[in-house]
């Protein structure tokens, strides 16, 4: 693999690791877990919802 491909790969599988984490954790009423826009979303970039 090349690096490119490397770094495609890693943000895929952070993608993946975000929505499990959303799904255990989103509910927690301390806790502020926000929206990935998956139809923004390419193997590149990762694009969630704004929180201030």
């Amino acid at each position: 693999l090349s690096i490119n491909d490397m770094e495609k790969l890693y943000v895929m599988i952070s993608g993946e690791f975000y929505m499990v984490f959303r799904e255990l954790y989103g509910n927690l009423q301390d806790v502020v877990v926000p929206s990935m826009y998956m139809d923004l979303c390419t193997r590149q970039v990762l694009t969630m919802e704004w929180i201030q």
